[in-house]
């Protein structure tokens, strides 16, 4: 997991368009001496935290997530907020080939989908 990825895939119910913008957003995992730091670009603004894993469950939880403060247009201000908010209700995660995909079961779109962000491996 450790190294970076990219946000290939959305299911929400606010963000059918997000992935139409030409913006690039990343997760970055790095090992250090005070647990799995996250990092990563957004829609505007860069991101960061830190993760709790449980490998055996396939857990996964991120510490509040802080960034910085850059404005941009309501579209965008709003895809990002979408996306922060689906980044800290992670309960869960699947690793599988190069495809990262975090989630919550319990969390559903208006159409009973699981909400997901599925990133690939760069």
């Amino acid at each position: 997991m450790i190294g970076s990825w990219k946000l290939e895939k959305i299911v929400s119910d606010d963000s059918v368009d997000c992935l139409t913008e030409k913006s690039e957003v990343t997760l970055e995992f790095s090992s250090t001496s005070e647990g799995l730091q996250v990092t990563g670009k957004s829609y505007i603004n860069s991101y960061f935290s830190y993760a709790n894993i449980d490998k055996h469950l396939g857990e996964m939880s991120f510490e509040p997530i802080g960034s910085t403060k850059m404005g941009g247009t309501p579209f965008m201000m709003n895809c990002e907020a979408s996306f922060y908010q689906l980044l800290s209700e992670t309960t869960s995660y699947s690793l599988e080939n190069d495809k990262l995909t975090l989630s919550n079961p319990t969390n559903l779109t208006a159409s009973g989908l699981v909400k997901t962000l599925t990133f690939k491996k760069l």
